[in-house]
């Protein structure tokens, strides 16, 4: 039997940066930001998907496709109470019900992120199907590593005592663990809306797609 393999959608950012809800942002007269990459998730191979928002969120940049029956079943809402203390506690309560769903490892996606693509994750994916004993796969971005990343279930403990803004970083930049990289040739997919100049960029790119 195949690896259940989690996605935890991370959706619960203060959008500080950006000055005001950035997910609720309109890239187009249809699509908002922080549906994008959830579209992505929904078409992938994701046995389950987690998306953890913020209790201020009112949720409209959720496609309507979450509203069919047969996604209702493979997706869940999250309400994060602590996400202004960092995105840490946002992983952290994402990753308690991946535990519940008895995971065999996650892949960490961000909302802000429009570009990912469902054969990104699936690479993730194939490649842990694959490398079953592999601590994390990341997507690479000319070599450096970026999200989604792929952790495996062996590194859940460590993942669960990340603290504050730490994210992830400090484990991918450890010697004490062993993690693939699957580059993607396509820089944009990379790209993140932090800054009105970050959006104003992504708008650039999905006008030229």
């Amino acid at each position: 039997m195949k690896q259940k393999v989690v996605g935890i959608y991370l959706a619960a950012g203060k959008s500080s940066r950006m000055g005001q809800p950035k997910l609720s942002i309109k890239l187009s007269n249809e699509e908002r930001l922080g549906s994008k990459a959830l579209k992505a998730a929904f078409l992938s191979e994701l046995y389950h998907i987690i998306i953890v928002a913020r209790a201020s969120d009112n949720l409209e940049w959720l496609p309507a496709e979450y509203e069919e029956e047969s996604l209702l079943k493979r997706s869940q809402v999250l309400i994060c109470e602590e996400a202004d203390f960092g995105i840490s506690y946002s992983l952290r309560f994402g990753l308690g019900t991946a535990k519940l769903l008895k995971a065999d490892a996650i892949v960490v996606m961000l909302a802000d992120q429009p570009f990912i693509t469902s054969e990104m994750i699936n690479k993730l994916i194939g490649e842990f199907y694959k490398n079953p004993a592999v601590d994390y796969i990341a997507s690479g971005d000319a070599g450096r590593k970026k999200p989604p990343i792929l952790w495996n279930r062996s590194l859940f403990p460590r993942l669960a005592i990340l603290g504050g803004d730490e994210g992830a970083r400090s484990i991918l930049l450890s010697t004490d663990y062993y993690g693939i990289v699957v580059d993607e040739s396509l820089g944009y997919r990379f790209l993140d809306a932090d800054t009105l100049e970050d959006l104003e960029k992504i708008k650039s790119v999905q006008k030229q797609l």
